[in-house]
């Protein structure tokens, strides 16, 4: 069990194979938006399919923001509206997966502002590179852009874990702390990354806007699960 200022895991025993069920129907559902990396863009628009993505990951989430129990979208998806009515720690956020290709290496980041404003994470330097970063940008929404905390259920590929940078830098050290849980509350605002192995890597994330990761973590506790 971890208990820092980077993670704090807890045993829950939580459905996996619904979930998992609920993944695949996510790629069929009109409330749920999807989006991977690498990105290819074209006509304006961002495209690309998970079947294509060699080297990266792949995010589905329901389109509505912040997701709420109260969500329509959430009617077919009861398990999803069970827990974010027993883990009720956030005052914003949005539930969805996220998957993570074989053999990936990712880059140092934060969830939130590198992806829209840095160059640090692959994303921004990427786009910025072919020359689509704006219009890259006119496809963030703010739910798109991630977090502070991420209330995250391993899937699959559960070996993976998270690791955070030492010094809460973009750099990658030997030293940096490695953390391997089933479920926990990550502090996604420090500087971290996944080394995924030959296992494909999926999550359901509930990814939290408002409050803070060490208010979080004491809601958390007071739940006594």
């Amino acid at each position: 069990m971890y208990d820092d200022h980077n993670i704090f895991t807890f045993d829950y025993e939580f459905d996996k194979e619904e979930l998992i069920k609920y993944y695949h129907e996510f790629a069929n559902d009109q409330n749920v938006r999807v989006q991977y990396w690498p990105w290819i863009i074209k006509d304006g628009s961002i495209v690309k399919t998970w079947m294509d993505v060699e080297n990266g990951w792949e995010r589905r989430y329901l389109k509505q923001w912040p997701t709420t129990i109260s969500d329509p979208a959430l009617k077919n998806y009861p398990y999803i509206k069970h827990l974010l009515r027993i883990f009720d720690i956030s005052d914003k956020a949005y539930a969805g997966f996220f998957k993570f290709a074989k053999n990936y290496q990712q880059i140092v980041h934060r969830d939130g502002g590198d992806y829209s404003d840095q160059n640090h994470a692959g994303t921004t330097a990427e786009l910025k590179k072919n020359g689509y970063y704006e219009t890259f940008k006119q496809h963030v929404t703010p739910e798109g852009l991630g977090g502070i905390v991420g209330l995250h259920f391993v899937l699959e590929g559960s070996d993976a874990g998270v690791r955070f940078t030492t010094t809460n830098t973009k750099e990658k050290s030997e030293d940096d702390p490695h953390y391997i849980y089933k479920s926990a509350l990550l502090n996604v605002d420090n500087n971290h990354y996944v080394n995924t192995s030959d296992e494909e890597r999926l999550l359901f994330k509930i990814q939290i806007y408002e409050p803070d990761y060490f208010t979080c973590v004491q809601r958390l506790k007071h739940l006594e699960l």
